[in-house]
Formats: structure tokens, sequence, C-alpha cells
């Protein structure tokens, strides 16, 4: 009697691998019991990755030096001219100019100027603030616990105090798809910028946005922004204001899409 050993179809492995690996990672994204095991990843992570730049990651402005040194410097030079008997703050100040921060900073930092050896120890100050910011991440993160359904999106905004969609009839605007085609639009503006005109690629995106942020602009550019703060003061809002406002935003979204990112225009000008 010929006995056949039977053979197993490894071709089937493959999607049954992959399958319970989608489920997997939707469980750690989305199953709140996972939540801890996510969050407890993330932090082991920062971790790390805040060791790592403490380490290796050379300050921009020295090279030479290891720590990413940013206004320190002056933080301490400002808090020894308050411990040597300054109270006048006028009077204190460092190598960026004088100290613009309350009683408060100039009490912490005086803390922090003793335990790092009058502020030569820079690394010691930066593990102090890396633990600072995991403990601010671990209470961030108990939030997101708490308040895990505050992105609900079968809650629907009230068309009265809608300031950008009244030109929109109030059937439209509650209904489920006008919400969707919103979200995927910004989903997709988000990722044609990304990909397509994105900001410099030396200092990426601006650090502040005041009125330095928009330079010399022209005169539809001062209009548009003019016209916009008007929109946003008309209240209630009408289908006019809406109108006039999205159109603002178009122009707005339309000159950063064809703008120079890359400063190439004020290169050739120099």
């Amino acid at each position: 009697m010929n006995s056949q050993t039977p053979t197993k179809d490894h071709s089937s492995f493959m999607p049954l691998i992959l399958s319970k690996l989608f489920r997997l990672s939707h469980s750690l994204l989305f199953d709140p019991a996972f939540f801890w095991f996510t969050a407890a990843c993330l932090l082991i992570g920062e971790a790390l990755l805040n060791i790592f730049i403490i380490k290796y990651v050379p300050c921009k402005y020295d090279p030479a030096e290891i720590h990413t040194e940013i206004d320190w410097k002056a933080y301490m030079k400002e808090v020894s001219i308050f411990l040597n008997g300054e109270r006048n703050y006028t009077n204190i100040q460092g190598d960026t100019g004088p100290c613009v921060y309350p009683a408060g900073f100039v009490y912490i930092y005086s803390i922090l100027y003793y335990i790092t050896s009058e502020g030569v120890d820079i690394p010691k100050a930066q593990y102090i603030f890396a633990i600072l910011y995991m403990w601010t991440l671990y209470v961030v993160f108990n939030i997101y616990r708490r308040c895990r359904q505050a992105f609900e999106f079968s809650r629907v905004f009230l068309y009265k105090w809608t300031v950008n969609w009244k030109f929109f009839m109030e059937e439209t605007f509650l209904s489920s798809g006008f919400s969707k085609v919103l979200l995927v639009a910004h989903v997709w503006v988000l990722l044609a910028f990304l990909f397509g005109s994105w900001c410099r690629s030396d200092d990426g995106v601006p650090r502040l946005l005041h009125l330095g942020f928009f330079g010399k602009p022209s005169e539809i550019a001062k209009r548009t922004v003019t016209a916009d703060q008007y929109c946003w003061n008309v209240y209630p809002a009408t289908s006019e204001s809406s109108s006039l406002l999205f159109a603002c935003h178009l122009m707005i979204l339309m000159g950063l899409w064809s703008g120079d990112s890359e400063g190439r225009r004020i290169a050739d000008k120099n």
C-alpha cells in the first residue's frame, strides 16, 4: 500500500500572516485596550531619541559643541546677574537682550544654575529637560486617554455658528457627505503642498507667525488680508461674508502654491 505524505500549501500562509498583522496594527492604533501598550512604545521611543539627540546632535551655532544650545548661556548670564543682587529688570540682560520673562522663570532657572555648576554642565540640564518633556508627554497621553472621543465624527457643528460656509444651505451643511468632502479636501490640500510646493528646505516652516511673516506684501495681498479680517468680524456671519472669506482663503492658497518657496527670486535679485 502506497502512502503519500500530505504537503502543506505554503502559499496560503502569507495572506494569513498579512491579515493578522493588519488586525494587530488596527488594534494597536484604535483599540482602547491596547492604548497604554502603544503609549509605552512611543514613550520608550521618545526617550531613546532624546538620549541620541543629547549625545550626538551638534549645536547649530557651534558645530564643535555636541549639545544643542539655544539661549541657555544667555539665560544663565541673566540668572547670574539676578543672583548677584540685581533686582531691576532693565539691568538683567544676556547675550540675546534683556530678560523678558517673569520672576518664576528667574527662580526656576536659578535652581538650574546651581544644579548645573553655574550653567556649565549643559548635558545635565538637557537631561533634566528631557525628563520634564517625558513627563509632559505622559500627561498628554492621559488627556488623550480621557478625551478619546474628542474627534467624534458623528457630531455635527451648529449651522448658526459657522463663519466659513453660510453660503450653503443648512441641509447641505449638516449632511454627512458635506463633512466627508471637507475632510478629503483638507487632506488633499495638505498632501499637495507637502509634495508639490513645500517651504524652504533649509529652515522649514517659519518659527513665528507675526507681521514679518508677510514680508513686503503687494496691494492684492494687503487687501486680501483686510477682507479676511472683515469677514471674521461680521456677526452673525452671512452668505456674503462667508463667500468673501472663502474667496480670500482661496487666493491665499493660490498665492502660497505659486510662491517662491526656495527663495530663488530673492537670490537672483541679490
